[in-house]
């Protein structure tokens, strides 16, 4: 029992945490690890409480994985109490939308305990047949777990940024708890790289985790060493590595990095610096790889390189270029774009602010998470969603401080609910943005929404 009040103590102080630093992936964790210890000491009201928050909050913010986990979680309260057909109904949901996370893991869990309900009704039939399909699916499991335990480390590495929002203990408090919850629960899975016909199987039988953060601070992990500046030797090294993943899976040539990184001056032995970096990049990824050795992830064609961190590996700005082209024709675009716009904590690598060589990729990204955003607030908007609006207002105005749209969600909201004090003092920041960098007052259309209230 004192195993199971540590945990709940834990977990209550992660949940503290999380609402306190706003980290949604933090929460619904903490919650659903909340309702297993107090199911395990037989609080069952108290568990449905807590599983029940996880749902919510799950389905509120798109992340179908952990409401179906939730879900699960749910089931198996009910089949504990005979009350089988409340699970059935809840397995039933859960298995559509773990089908929809595209969760091999999670169906396999759901088939298994559907099993067990099925038996436990006499129905021998259905029970085996859901049997049958779990030990199927055990099999497939791949990358699941890995991927989501690097969401949540993606998730809580961000919180460092905000040292306001909590001590830098809360910060640290709250990555340990998020890690530990998705190890207990995925600890049994690791996340194998499979090379395809063209690169060999040089790392076919090494588990190995792949984790790449782009927006704001600049991450790689592989497998579980976070790799330091130290690490890549050199910066131009770093500089190369950013520039082949910019190209991932895409061959980039000699010529094509010296005239990037070198304004195309070819400078005395600038080649062997670029093979040189090669080294060191292979050595930071992959430290164990002996000298001769095919790399798993780069390789050269003659004068070009290609970066291939695997089509398992987390790749924050690809995902998020994922998520947007899936939105495009997926019927629930919403759900999708907030887990688009989620994924960007800040400027695609930020750190290199004025490199040449990153200023398409970065303010490309940029106009499509406004675009986004502005969608997501038009759309709630609409929906008379208001504090959903101002949230997506305040993001947009964050990134850009003279973007109308941003101005225009922010003053419509607030004039629609008769807040006229919030409207004027909304308008004389965009007015002293407008003039302050762009010396000019702000668009018309705004003049004309705020005018007779000046």
């Amino acid at each position: 029992m004192g195993d199971y009040l540590a945990a709940i103590a834990a977990f209550s102080e992660a949940l503290s945490i999380g609402e306190q630093l706003g980290a949604i992936l933090i929460k619904i964790t903490a919650l659903a690890k909340l309702g297993e210890a107090q199911r395990a000491l037989g609080e069952r009201e108290r568990a449905e409480d807590y599983f029940t928050q996880a749902r919510v909050l799950a389905q509120k913010y798109g992340y179908e994985s952990l409401d179906a986990q939730a879900s699960l979680e749910l089931a198996k309260l009910f089949i504990a109490q005979g009350e089988h057909s409340a699970a059935q109904a809840l397995l039933q949901d859960g298995l559509s939308a773990s089908e929809r996370a595209s969760s091999k893991v999670m169906q396999q869990q759901y088939h298994d305990t559907l099993a067990v309900l099925y038996k436990s009704l006499g129905d021998i039939t259905h029970s085996a047949r859901h049997a049958k399909v779990s030990q199927q699916l055990y099999a497939e499991v791949s990358a699941h777990g890995a991927v989501h335990h690097l969401l949540i480390e993606f998730e809580t590495q961000r919180l460092l940024k905000h040292p306001a929002l909590g001590s830098q203990s809360d910060h640290h408090a709250a990555i340990e708890f998020a890690r530990k919850a998705i190890e207990q629960k995925y600890s049994s899975l690791s996340l194998r790289y499979r090379s395809d016909a063209t690169t060999g199987s040089a790392s076919d039988s090494k588990p190995i985790s792949v984790f790449v953060k782009t927006f704001g601070e600049f991450v790689v992990t592989i497998g579980a060493h976070t790799l330091t500046k130290s690490d890549w030797k050199r910066k131009k090294a770093r500089d190369i590595f950013k520039i082949l993943l910019i190209n991932h899976q895409k061959a980039v040539t000699t010529d094509e990095l010296i005239e990037l990184l070198w304004n195309g001056e070819v400078e005395r032995h600038v080649e062997q610096v670029i093979k040189n970096s090669i080294s060191f990049i292979r050595k930071a990824i992959e430290p164990n790889l002996d000298a001769r050795a095919p790399s798993a992830f780069l390789r050269n064609e003659g004068k070009a390189y290609i970066l291939n961190l695997g089509e398992s590996a987390f790749i924050d700005f690809l995902e998020f270029k994922s998520l947007i082209a899936q939105a495009a024709k997926h019927s629930d675009r919403i759900a999708l774009y907030k887990k688009a716009v989620a994924l960007y904590t800040g400027d695609f690598l930020k750190e290199d602010l004025y490199a040449d060589w990153a200023i398409f990729e970065r303010e490309s990204l940029k106009d499509t998470y406004l675009s986004t955003l502005s969608y997501l607030a038009e759309h709630a908007l609409k929906q008379g969603e208001k504090q959903e609006a101002i949230l997506h207002g305040r993001q947009i105005i964050e990134t850009d401080r003279t973007h109308d749209k941003g101005y225009d969600i922010l003053l419509r909201v607030h004039l629609q609910h008769g807040d006229h004090a919030e409207a004027r003092r909304i308008y004389a920041q965009c007015k002293e943005a407008f003039e302050k960098e762009l010396g000019t007052l702000p668009p018309k259309h705004l003049q004309t929404l705020m005018s007779g209230l000046e």
